[in-house]
């Protein structure tokens, strides 16, 4: 028991400052709110039974990984539905260089991506698919949303900020109501 903790040490040490840089703020609290930024969208193609979310991450990137699993341990519970009581499936896609991954994101209608870390040369090819596919763009990277994602959280003063980076948004077909803006950092 002893040589498992042993060897298990080193890499939550390692994991733990790793994920801190990302975020201050925990995956189990950015993902209810960009999900629910999704019911205050006038053009979001919206079913009544259920709204398909993407989770775009690198299996070979551990960080990247574990938010997928955390965002997908949300899938039942009742912090990640729409306002309008519209259930939303996540659905885990594999970010690869040979393009499946949107395949898989236009054959599953999801109405938004939610981008985990994956490294920085994807970015832009991300945020081209969904300009492209009208497909809202949603990180728990803060960073992402200055490179080109659509909508990401941020801590301010101890103080969950929602980020929009407008002119991505409208891009991809979205058109947020101005009670959602209001209370946004707008990135222009």
């Amino acid at each position: 028991m002893k040589r498992i903790i042993l060897l298990c040490l080193p890499l939550f040490i390692f994991a733990c400052p790793v994920l801190t840089q990302l975020t201050d703020i925990p995956v189990e609290e950015q993902v209810p709110m960009l999900v629910k930024v999704l019911s205050f969208d006038k053009n979001a193609p919206l079913k009544k039974d259920d709204a398909v979310v993407g989770i775009l991450y690198q299996h070979d990137r551990p960080v990247s990984n574990t938010v997928q699993h955390a965002i997908m341990s949300l899938r039942d519970s009742a912090d990640v539905m729409l306002s309008n009581g519209t259930a939303v499936r996540f659905i885990p896609i594999a970010l690869d260089a040979t393009g499946r991954w949107k395949k898989k994101a236009r054959e599953k209608n999801t109405v938004a991506l939610i981008v985990t870390q994956v490294d920085d040369v994807f970015l832009p090819e991300i945020s081209t698919f969904c300009r492209e596919q009208r497909i809202i763009s949603m990180t728990t990277v803060a960073r992402y949303v200055e490179e080109g994602i659509s909508l990401g959280v941020a801590s301010s003063r101890g103080k969950k900020v929602l980020l929009v980076n407008l002119p991505v948004s409208l891009s991809e077909g979205a058109q947020f109501s101005s009670r959602v803006l209001q209370i946004a950092k707008i990135l222009r």
